[in-house]
């Protein structure tokens, strides 16, 4: 933790016997105050790390940097995060999307040792928007994958890519719940046709982190019952 008792995130790398090969605090949100809102400023509290993942060549990290953006009383406070990516020794660290102007960007899982799928989940203005995105590395710009943002559906959150099959997770607005939606697509960048979709149960729990097994013949996730 920071000294204020902020959440400071560390990330630990090991090998598959779970021998520690480095641990490190990589580039992260700190406590402050920023000229964001038109009529207060934003305090930001930083919550930690939400999210590691290794790229498949194992150079790389992405990790998902939160924290609580906190405004006067005539502004919105909302939970912020970013998708930074690293090397595996925690330098070169670099945010995707550095021209968003607040934290929106969201990573699924890695196509490739280049390829990072992304979604876009941005409540913090008047109307929110949800999209699916990519950034092929070393570029920082990700690039749209879904069609317009919605402004309703969220399903796009998290995606997951294997063997002509998306995974998302999120709001649907077909179900008016949380589901894990399955889609058929040629991969990033290519048309994407929703299929079918699981709908979360009980009332209130949510859906994340969906992954798909090696030859693409399932896919896994995990739920939550409420908040954690």
């Amino acid at each position: 933790t920071q000294p204020e008792g902020d959440l400071q995130g560390w990330i630990w790398v090991m090998d598959r016997q779970g021998d520690v090969l480095n641990k490190f605090s990589p580039p992260q949100f700190a406590l402050s105050t920023v000229d964001k809102c038109p009529t207060a400023p934003w305090s930001i509290y930083p919550q930690g790390f939400a999210n590691v993942r290794v790229s498949p060549d194992g150079k790389h990290l992405a990790y998902l940097d939160t924290a609580d953006f906190i405004a006067g009383a005539n502004c919105a406070a909302a939970v912020g995060f970013r998708t930074i990516v690293a090397t595996i020794d925690g330098s070169d660290a670099q945010q995707i999307g550095l021209d968003q102007n607040i934290a929106n960007l969201e990573f699924g899982q890695w196509t490739s040792p280049t390829q990072l799928l992304l979604d876009t989940n941005d409540t913090g203005l008047a109307q929110s928007s949800y999209q699916m995105d990519y950034v092929d590395l070393p570029s920082t710009d990700p690039t749209q994958w879904s069609e317009e943002p919605d402004i309703i559906d969220a399903a796009f959150e998290e995606p997951a890519y294997s063997h002509g099959l998306l995974a998302t997770d999120g709001y649907s607005e077909n179900s008016s719940a949380q589901v894990m939606r399955l889609w058929t697509t040629d991969g990033p960048g290519k048309d994407i046709t929703a299929r079918c979709e699981s709908v979360v149960t009980p009332d209130g729990a949510t859906a994340s982190v969906p992954d798909f097994s090696p030859d693409g013949s399932a896919v896994v996730w995990y739920e939550s019952n409420g908040p954690a």
